[in-house]
């Protein structure tokens, strides 16, 4: 194994187009994270980035699009921490020689590698991140959460049998006479911008920290999602 690499190197120094450059480059990747040579890969993954880059500039039309299955099967060689860095690496020298081309997949790849670096390196305190970067990957995640939120609110805010442990006291706008259905639409009316008779009132400390701790998470949890989009349209410039 040692000697195929040892030829893969002097082959890459003695060829010029970056096609053939980008073949060996991989081959070499593969051949060093095989040999556990995490630290040289690294050089070479930013090697086969620029090759690669100058290779897709010179083909034609239809024939210059980004092989993601090649490039994830590189990243998953090395370290999450490693994919962060090379993965932004890849975002910039795209934005810069690519412009035209879109680096969803990139920044969506470069999230994923987040989450994983966070469950990794520090589960318990890494796990509000995980949380955040989780619901700020996309539309369709964002909404998952407001569905999640929704329904934890529902539940925490059903009324309870014993009035002395109630830590709310709520006043309901009549929508339907099923008790449940009311309940559900009252609290779709907290997210509607129509003004409801509908009411929540803390009886007591705990109750007012749980309301206030709702609030902030669910202004947080868009802020997030806002905070994702606008940054990742400045990362792809």
């Amino acid at each position: 194994m040692k000697s195929i690499l040892e030829n893969e190197i002097q082959l890459l120094n003695s060829i010029n187009t970056n096609f053939q450059k980008s073949s060996i480059i991989y081959n070499i990747i593969s051949l060093l994270a095989h040999e556990n040579k995490v630290d040289e890969i690294y050089r070479y993954f930013k090697m086969f980035i620029d090759n690669y880059i100058s290779e897709m500039k010179s083909n034609d039309f239809g024939y210059d699009t980004f092989n993601y299955e090649k490039i994830d099967k590189l990243l998953n060689l090395i370290s999450y921490e490693r994919q962060i860095s090379i993965l932004q690496y890849f975002i910039s020298v795209a934005a810069r020689e690519l412009p035209e081309y879109e680096r969803n997949w990139f920044l969506k790849r470069k999230h994923i590698a987040e989450i994983h670096f966070n469950l990794t390196t520090n589960f318990f305190f890494g796990l509000p991140n995980v949380v955040l970067l989780y619901f700020g990957l996309s539309l369709k995640h964002l909404l998952v959460g407001l569905v999640l939120i929704f329904m934890f609110t529902s539940i925490i805010l059903l009324p309870v049998s014993n009035p002395k442990s109630a830590l709310f006291f709520i006043e309901y706008e009549s929508f339907t006479s099923n008790f449940v259905a009311n309940h559900f639409l009252n609290i779709l009316s907290i997210f509607s911008t129509n003004e409801s008779k509908f009411k929540i009132v803390p009886l007591n400390g705990y109750g007012l920290i749980l309301q206030l701790i709702g609030k902030l998470f669910f202004t947080v949890f868009i802020i997030n999602f806002i905070y994702f989009k606008i940054s990742d349209k400045i990362t792809g410039k």
